[in-house]
């Protein structure tokens, strides 16, 4: 018997996933089942998958933000959100938008919206901080590709340990990995401000192909709207947690 009906609608970011679903749709519960699991890993789930929780407050929007993995381009995501929610018609125009995240505040113009700004980055010989994370650079002579993704994920396995993100580059293709070992095959930041601030590279190319094109310090954000969706929580499922696809 279906006992819950949650709405979402989840867009892609250069490929990065987001689920977006209103506080109020998470109210009440069917025992035996948790909401924000089953949003994370329903249907199908993915470890790239990431959920936005929202409600407004006054002039701004609370948000709870939950993951599956390492949680990568925070504030992209949460600019594409904030847009996703203006093309619904969900809020209205304004000329800045306050976001609060627990302890944190984030404040985004509405120009600002659909850009992204490289960061600056420190450091020499592969080893660089940006956006107070770690980047190490690594040149391999392997394809980068998704048919090659055997032997990368090999490399990946006799790799040392590392913190932040591992930007590994061939020809003008580059693969970021997480510190979990997690393959991202769309852009990050980070990576992104290392290649075209340090390799010079204005046309950045990643895994799934998308490209992020570098044009005086900033590129333009793109997002697509992949689906509305309604979970229904059925307490005869026998999948009481999803189910993610790793």
């Amino acid at each position: 018997m279906i006992r819950k009906i949650i709405n979402s609608h989840d867009i892609h970011i250069g490929g990065q996933q987001l689920r977006i679903v209103h506080k109020d749709e998470l109210a009440g519960s069917v025992e035996g089942f948790n909401n924000i699991d089953l949003l994370l890993n329903e249907p199908r789930g993915s470890k790239y998958v990431n959920l936005i929780v929202y409600k407004s407050i006054g002039t701004g929007l609370n948000v709870e933000i939950y993951s599956n993995s390492i949680l990568d381009n925070k504030g992209i995501l949460l600019k594409s959100f904030i847009r996703s929610l203006l093309e619904r018609g969900s809020i209205n125009k304004e000329k800045k938008y306050m976001i609060k995240e627990k302890e944190d505040t984030y404040t985004y113009t509405h120009d600002s919206l659909e850009i992204e700004k490289v960061y600056e980055v420190e450091g020499v010989n592969g080893v660089y901080v940006v956006n107070d994370k770690g980047v190490l650079v690594e040149a391999v002579d392997f394809e980068l590709s998704v048919e090659n993704i055997t032997e990368i994920k090999n490399y990946m396995e006799a790799y040392k340990v590392f913190k932040g993100y591992l930007v590994l580059v061939n020809q003008d293709k580059h693969i970021t990995v997480n510190e979990d070992r997690v393959i991202l095959a769309y852009p990050v930041s980070e990576a992104v401000s290392v290649l075209n601030h340090i390799y010079k590279q204005e046309k950045i190319t990643a895994l799934n192909t998308a490209e992020v094109e570098i044009v005086g310090g900033q590129y333009t954000l793109e997002h697509h709207l992949i689906s509305n969706s309604q979970f229904y929580i059925d307490d005869a499922d026998i999948y009481s947690k999803g189910f993610v696809i790793q």
